[in-house]
């Protein structure tokens, strides 16, 4: 579920990076015309363009200043979001290693739930008196691979 939620987060970042670089692209073009339409040719001896030069060059900014400002609102409400996910991300799995150690703390002092079956038995075989004392609880297979599936791999290193 993290993957897909960071997948759908992830996927509208790189779509407005790739915006940024072709809002760049196109000032820069924009930018080359409007630098050619107005510094070449005779256009500028037979009337005052001043005005109109001066107009465009308003609108231009207008424009790109709006760009700018659309890209930058979606990138912080999506690094919002994304923080947000994070956030939520950290908080399962604490959730989980807390989970995993309250299992493996109850396997090892014998407070398994009543729905396991564990079998006791001795862990030492030497003397009947030292085993009374010294009861362990061995979990069988299916209950083993079920604690191992409910904890991640990290989690489990931490117990062995």
């Amino acid at each position: 579920m993290d993957v897909e939620t960071n997948g759908v987060i992830q996927e509208p970042l790189t779509v407005i990076f790739r915006l940024e670089t072709t809002k760049k692209v196109r000032a820069q073009t924009e930018e080359a015309l409007f630098r050619k339409r107005y510094t070449s040719g005779l256009r500028g001896i037979f009337r005052d363009e001043k005005e109109e030069r001066e107009k465009e060059e308003d609108k231009l900014g207008t424009l790109s200043a709006r760009r700018k400002g659309v890209l930058w609102l979606l990138k912080t409400r999506l690094g919002k979001a994304n923080e947000l996910q994070r956030g939520q991300q950290e908080i399962r799995l604490q959730r989980q290693v807390e989970r995993g150690k309250s299992i493996l703390y109850k396997a090892q002092l014998g407070f398994l739930p009543l729905n396991h079956t564990s079998l006791l038995v001795p862990s030492s075989s030497k003397s009947a008196a030292a085993a009374s004392n010294a009861w362990s609880v061995w979990l069988e297979d299916e209950e083993r691979k079920n604690i191992e599936n409910i904890l991640p791999e990290e989690q489990l290193q931490l117990f062995e």
